[in-house]
């Protein structure tokens, strides 16, 4: 993006043109400016923003400066100090973005959070492309947790909206995850007979309407279109655990 166009999306047009428009930094009078990556901001926007932090207003085209009450957050996946040091960023701005700095860890190291981003992302992007996709399969979800991810979270709802778009039932299995995902690590598919794969996909099936129906065994038996009793058969044959699907 050009900093001309950058200048305009932040500060709007000037007053002088014929069809003036406002801002980011106008529309987010009284609240929060979110930018991201902020360290690849070039220099025009650098020394804006700048400005604004310290003075806490903005100036239009015509010389006018403007009073700007609004709170700046700053992401980015750089070292600040490295970046001014460097000169790739002003170290005036650095100095200012880093008063209040809140480190947040990679997805890797925080493996616990992956289940609730991965719920919240599903149901997200099946509301977006309306597709009645309810979970993902516990195979699918042993990859997730077992990748590295190093495009961290934006990686990981790439991959779910990807995989909402290829499937077409209520579940995301393994086949609809990207092939580094499905080899990576621990992570890799086992090869296995024709009859090994149909019984660990039975299991899989099983725990999922589970996990669906919370561990209630009439829910989950009429989510595979079947009988309880057959249902209730099967677990046994699997020594499923229905206990450990429950919620409290």
């Amino acid at each position: 993006m050009l900093e001309t166009d950058l200048d305009s999306q932040l500060f709007g047009s000037s007053e002088s043109t014929t069809t003036p428009t406002a801002g980011c930094v106008v529309r987010a009078e009284g609240g929060t400016l979110l930018f991201d990556d902020v360290a690849q901001l070039g220099p025009r926007a650098q020394h804006a923003l700048t400005r604004l932090v310290t003075e806490r207003k903005w100036y239009r085209d015509d010389g006018v400066h403007v009073p700007a009450e609004v709170r700046v957050v700053a992401l980015t996946t750089h070292d600040l100090g490295q970046e001014a040091a460097s000169g790739r960023c002003r170290r005036d701005l650095c100095e200012h973005l880093g008063a209040l700095t809140i480190q947040i860890p990679p997805l890797r190291e925080r493996k616990a959070d992956l289940p609730v981003l991965t719920d919240l992302f599903v149901e997200q992007f099946a509301r977006e492309h309306v597709r009645g996709v309810r979970g993902v399969s516990t195979r699918a979800m042993d990859m997730l947790m077992n990748y590295d991810w190093p495009g961290n979270v934006g990686q990981l709802r790439h991959t779910l909206e990807r995989a909402i778009v290829l499937t077409s039932g209520p579940i995301i299995h393994h086949h609809h995850l990207p092939a580094e995902i499905q080899t990576s690590g621990d992570a890799a598919i086992p090869m296995l007979g024709l009859s090994e794969a149909l019984e660990a996909y039975e299991k899989e099936l099983l725990q999922d309407a589970l996990r669906q129906a919370k561990g209630i065994r009439s829910q989950a038996a009429r989510l595979l279109m079947t009988s309880e009793r057959v249902f209730s058969y099967r677990l046994r044959k699997h020594r499923i655990d229905t206990r450990r699907f429950r919620t409290r």
